[in-house]
């Protein structure tokens, strides 16, 4: 069983390499593969002492990622009773369009810490960028104009917490966990008019994001709902499998890891699993390939670079660990108390790691311990919010701005 992991392993990884190199936008959560790997990894071998900060503009509250295609970085944010989306040049930082529309809400005590939102990151696809408020408000613009081609309102229950996942693209479809707690439905919507084209309505939603992945042969969307991590078939939104997968408070956050057949799945304070998805005669099956109790994450979502597993731990404090692929061993973890928060991002042989305190770590994936080789004050505010990287650009957004920044 390992030998034939490790050879799925390598396929993959060579197969996101070639696609990484064709690749130049950032179009939704986690970059073009939805996985923190940065495309065009040629423009990024070396790091300076210091990065240049071009611009920065006031833009809004929220967790919202930025998203970019061509010259344009789209960002979803709060001002007031409002959630606004606006576009910028991504060389100049000019103004391009602007839409907004009313968007009252009433955060759950456990949740004002993180503010009102929104925390889900846009999607663009075809000259359309899909946003997904906290409320439940799910609205597709046009990319060039800014006009609202449609939109679905947000339901009378919502998730305890705020809406937080960020929809996916398949094909025509634009997919989200729409609806709230114990009332919720992955639904697929057509891109163009927004009409329902399937729902699966087994669970609630939870606040990490779904995955798009062939496993067994199926092309199916991969997700954490309140109690389950499950696989819906993306041409029907037929459920193909699932597993209990249910943490404190119901609050699964993370976005799931497909390497293969294997999907790397974690939790607050759940640990770290690899669980292999197998099709067979009578139907789908799972197996738990290993389990590793000394890590668990929690609201930041890991990625995979050489067949190893990074990111930040919630345990002790907060902990950045490395994790091998293959046999779930704990390959080192850096002292506690490191933050609260942190996005793993992968180019190339470099591991970058943007914490909540605005600290931009820079490690070389090939060492065996917690080793950055640059450290970058990257925003005076918290960053929460992903980070977006397109050729030696890195975009940054804070409490309540977006700045761009670049290698040079």
């Amino acid at each position: 069983m390992r030998a034939t992991f490790a050879t799925i392993l390598l396929a993959v990884g060579s197969c996101a390499l070639l696609a990484q190199n064709g690749r130049s936008d950032w179009p939704q959560w986690r970059g073009p593969n939805r996985d923190g790997s940065v495309p065009n990894v040629e423009s990024l071998r070396s790091w300076p002492h210091a990065l240049t900060r071009h611009w920065q503009i006031d833009v809004g509250e929220g967790y919202s990622s930025p998203v970019i295609e061509g010259e344009r970085v789209v960002i979803h944010t709060r001002r007031g009773d409002d959630e606004v989306v606006t576009t910028f040049d991504t060389t100049t930082g000019t103004l391009l369009w602007q839409a907004t529309y009313p968007c009252p809400y009433d955060l759950h005590p456990a949740a004002a810490q993180h503010g009102l939102g929104p925390r889900s990151t846009p999607t663009i696809s075809d000259g359309k960028v899909c946003t997904f408020g906290i409320s439940g408000i799910l609205s597709c613009f046009d990319l060039a104009t800014g006009q609202l081609l449609w939109r679905k309102n947000a339901p009378p229950v919502g998730p305890y917490y705020g809406t937080a996942m960020s929809p996916v693209v398949t094909g025509d479809f634009l997919v989200a966990h729409v609806g709230g707690h114990d009332q919720g439905a992955l639904t697929a919507f057509d891109i163009t008019s927004g009409e329902e084209r399937w729902r699966w309505a087994g669970d609630g939603p939870s606040y990490g994001s779904p995955v798009v992945a062939v496993l067994g042969g199926v092309s199916q969307v991969v997700t954490y709902t309140q109690s389950y991590l499950v696989g819906i078939d993306t041409a029907s939104g037929n459920l193909l499998w699932q597993v209990p997968f249910k943490t404190l408070s119901a609050q699964n956050s993370v976005t799931p890891i497909i390497t293969g057949d294997i999907v790397i799945s974690s939790g607050f304070e759940s640990g770290l699993s690899a669980l292999r998805v197998m099709r067979e005669s009578n139907g789908w099956t799972t197996q738990t390939m290993w389990t590793n109790r000394q890590i668990s994450f929690r609201m930041s979502s890991p990625i995979v670079a050489h067949n190893a597993i990074y990111g930040l731990s919630h345990l002790n404090s907060g902990q950045y660990v490395s994790v091998d692929l293959v046999t779930g061993n704990t390959l080192w973890r850096s002292e506690g108390r490191q933050a609260a928060n942190a996005a793993a991002v992968r180019t190339g042989k470099w591991l970058l790691l943007l914490n909540n305190a605005g600290e931009l770590f820079v490690l070389d994936t090939f060492q065996r311990s917690f080793e950055p080789i640059r450290r970058y004050d990257v925003a005076d505010g918290q960053t929460w919010a992903h980070p977006a990287i397109v050729g030696d650009s890195i975009f940054i957004k804070d409490d309540t701005t977006l700045a761009r920044w670049t290698l040079r």
